[in-house]
């Protein structure tokens, strides 16, 4: 009976653990209101923790203060990738011929048309 109870246990604790994990996948969904990727993963991301406890995160060349300590914290991390397909350009263009050269001038100017969320540059 005793044995049965721990198997028990033991089944529940890892169903409640995998359960856990799955509810804290790595996602990539797209979001139609805003026409953007949405991005969710987990990782072990760099903080300072100051004497008071405060956490501070660590980006780029962020370095330890005095006074500072050095963790790693497992997070949750969400970034948003806003693809470069929003624009709706107006292009003009003008060719003109030159009889005597017997050459062509192709000239034309590309800017973001009224509606564009994105600009070009």
């Amino acid at each position: 009976m005793k044995s049965l109870l721990y198997i028990s246990l033991s089944i529940i604790l890892i169903i409640s653990g995998y359960s856990d994990s799955l509810a804290q996948q790595d996602t990539v969904y797209f979001d139609p209101a805003s026409g953007n990727y949405i991005i969710e993963y987990r990782g072990y991301f760099p903080f300072a923790r100051g004497t008071d406890g405060v956490l501070r995160a660590l980006s780029g060349n962020d370095s330890i203060k005095e006074g500072e300590e050095y963790i790693e914290k497992d997070s949750m991390l969400t970034v948003v990738f806003e693809p470069a397909t929003k624009i709706n350009p107006k292009v003009n263009s003008v060719v003109t011929k030159d009889s005597q050269k017997n050459t062509y001038l192709y000239s034309y100017s590309i800017e973001s048309g009224s509606d564009s969320q994105q600009n070009l540059l």
